[in-house]
């Protein structure tokens, strides 16, 4: 356990980067500093909660186990830009004074990453201006107000490609003001004992030291675990909460079953490593899946008259040579699951069973601890969990910090860099271009 070790944590989210710092450490953090709403749990008209902010999940998680730290909040909205002004803190809705700040060692943040996305690719820097002030917003505060040795963030991993160059130059004028180094992490979740294939870039500041110049170098992990081996190790309760799925539409399930009289209850064995059941149908005829549905008198005619719209569509735009935009859901083998994003949680299929994966399924291949619940109702998890960070991936960037600030005088150090890209995919340090 590092004792001495002082952290705090600004804007968690669903709370994979703060479950990661925590094993990391060995202990709570001193505070976490938000925004208002993220822990707020909305009600319908009866008075059952329906949706829970990101952050609620995290705190009830915080609560049960008794390890609640202090929770302030800003007096802002999360893309409220305007960093010179004087930036007021709440705490439980009012306005209070600001924790402690001194001796605090390490801050870690996940600033909203839509303004890296790739929906933004093309977009101008106006626009990244502007989608991009929560990440700009939380580095001016981590810096220049509470000042630790280390900050790290997590984002997309455009952030480290050419087309976030604009906005890391605004990160670094904000280490340069407040005299910190910064370098870039790249990584892919799978190498942290994960199961998920999903590239990421985290940013680490470190406070530049007369007595010690340069930056530290950082290490690398290379640690996959298969999707098979991950999940043999949820705990079976027939109590947990999360042991539920996604409603399947009938397009999902309708798939289902013609994979299955199509190619045999084994279908698995004769596919692709990675199989968009689709694909599957295509390859065989679109007239026969749309006689399938069409004889699927057990369903509703509605449901079953939009599916066969649907083939016609994808039928035309066949004959044009053209492709189709789908939502069909993705089969993959026991080794990897698809990172856990907004539109591949309600389409995964489970490698083994004709099912998509429960909810403590993703939330165990997000790194979270196994009593770890979401509250409300299940169609609204998946876009948390999709905005979570893997919290064993945040375990290892962390733990890096952990060293070097155990080992300030003695780290080794670049001084040669300008700035570094630590590309943990490729295992190599490298300069960005």
């Amino acid at each position: 356990m590092n004792e001495n070790i002082k952290y705090a944590v600004l804007q968690p989210l669903t709370g994979g980067m703060y479950c990661g710092a925590e094993n990391a450490i060995g202990h709570p953090a001193e505070f976490i500093i938000s925004y208002p709403g993220f822990d707020a749990p909305k009600y319908n008209k009866e008075g059952k909660l329906i949706d829970a902010g990101n952050e609620y999940n995290l705190i009830k998680y915080l609560e049960k186990h008794n390890r609640m730290v202090p929770y302030y909040q800003f007096d802002r909205k999360p893309f409220q830009s305007d960093m010179d002004s004087e930036v007021r803190l709440l705490k439980d809705g009012a306005e209070t004074v600001p924790p402690d700040y001194s001796n605090i060692d390490l801050v870690v943040a996940v600033p909203v990453c839509s303004g890296l996305s790739s929906a933004t690719r093309g977009a101008s820097n106006e626009t990244l201006d502007a989608r991009n002030s929560n990440m700009v917003f939380l580095a001016n505060y981590a810096l220049g107000t509470i000042k630790p040795k280390v900050y790290i963030f997590e984002n997309a991993p455009r952030l480290s490609s050419a087309g976030g160059a604009h906005v890391r130059s605004k990160l670094e004028e904000i280490a340069n003001r407040f005299n910190y180094s910064v370098v870039y992490y790249k990584t892919d979740t799978q190498w942290h004992h994960n199961c998920q294939k999903r590239p990421r870039t985290f940013v680490y500041f470190f406070k530049n030291d007369s007595n010690h110049p340069g930056i530290p170098q950082l290490g690398y992990e290379h640690d996959h675990i298969s999707v098979k081996e991950l999940l043999d190790t949820i705990p079976k309760r027939d109590d947990d909460p999360m042991n539920v799925t996604l409603p399947m539409s009938y397009c999902n399930t309708s798939m289902i079953e013609y994979v299955k009289k199509t190619y045999g209850e084994d279908w698995r064995k004769n596919t692709k490593s990675s199989t968009l059941l689709c694909d599957l149908i295509v390859d065989h005829k679109l007239d026969d899946w749309a006689n399938f549905i069409q004889n699927d008198k057990d369903n509703d005619e509605k449901l079953r008259n939009g599916m066969i719209k649907g083939i016609e569509h994808m039928k035309r735009k066949m004959a044009m040579g053209k492709g189709f935009y789908t939502v069909s859901p993705t089969y993959m083998r026991n080794d990897t699951m698809p990172a856990a994003m907004f539109k591949t949680i309600p389409a995964c299929f489970h490698y083994e069973e004709d099912r998509l994966y429960t909810m403590r399924e993703w939330l165990t291949a997000m790194g979270m601890p196994f009593d770890f619940d979401m509250y409300g109702d299940v169609t609204r998890y998946f876009a948390k969990i999709g905005q979570n960070v893997p919290a064993r991936t945040a375990q290892f960037i962390v733990s890096e910090a952990v060293r070097v600030i155990n080992n300030w005088d003695s780290v080794d150090r670049i001084t040669d860099y300008s700035p570094v890209l630590v590309d943990n995919i490729k295992q190599v340090t490298k300069a960005i271009d």
